[in-house]
């Protein structure tokens, strides 16, 4: 899936005009962008290659589009989702280069009303994003609000905390690699207990160095949201609408 109208040396002019990328990945045959890790890794934990057939899937936080691109060439019908712009996240390089626009929307996940403007999707990927956010059940039970069959959740983890304790480590300013975005480090257990309690029920998890990533499905669960569904009043004469 490349452009057929680009020439490789086009590609590499382009490539070089980026200033800063955080996903490294061949955007044109013989041609990567040059950023801070390499997500095919990560793909292939995801396992999702042959699942994604008929699937609607939303990607939250893209960067350059690696995960949205793959998506895609397996078959489903995806959608990337970021507060900042195309522009902004150098998005536009890989449709640029593969020869194709892919539906993209502006938003921020800790808006509530995100599910009326994009729908619910079967596939949702919130790839290295919750740990930027100020308010991690906020972020999280909106993923809930847009899933309606399995979550990808990958994350910064503190393998320092209590193994045996939720918890999360703020990081203050811009302590932790000088990034002045990142707001939480939460352990594996935090991160579990966290999906539990919006909506979700964890079937796998894979840790390495300190990340870790869950699969996690929607639960049956009967007044699974509950602690959410009562922290943002959604919760009327004892209601617990999962």
């Amino acid at each position: 899936m490349f452009a057929p109208d680009v020439t490789e040396a086009q590609a590499r002019e382009l490539v070089a005009s980026v200033e800063r990328c955080l996903q490294a990945f061949e955007v044109f045959p013989g041609v990567r962008l040059p950023g801070a890790y390499d997500p095919a890794g990560i793909w292939t934990k995801l396992d999702l290659a042959s699942r994604c057939v008929g699937k609607r899937a939303l990607e939250i936080g893209p960067a350059e589009g690696y995960y949205t691109k793959q998506l895609a060439g397996a078959g489903a019908d995806v959608t990337a989702l970021d507060y900042r712009s195309k522009d902004e996240t150098r998005f536009w390089v890989m449709e640029r280069l593969s020869g194709r626009a892919f539906p993209y929307v502006q938003g921020n996940i800790l808006d509530p009303t995100l599910s009326t403007i994009v729908g619910v999707f079967d596939i949702v990927l919130f790839m290295g994003v919750i740990y930027h956010l100020p308010d991690l059940v906020r972020g999280l039970d909106n993923c809930r609000s847009l899933c309606r069959g399995t979550l990808f959740l990958e994350s910064l983890c503190d393998n320092d905390l209590p193994a045996e304790v939720p918890a999360a480590r703020y990081l203050p300013a811009n302590s932790e690699r000088g990034d002045w975005t990142n707001f939480w480090a939460p352990n594996r257990a935090c991160l579990e207990a966290l999906l539990r309690d919006c909506g979700f029920d964890p079937v796998r998890c894979e840790a390495w160095g300190d990340r870790v990533l869950f699969e996690a499905s929607v639960t049956q669960r009967p007044g699974a949201r509950l602690k959410t569904d009562l922290a943002y009043s959604r919760a009327r004469g004892g209601s617990t609408a999962v």
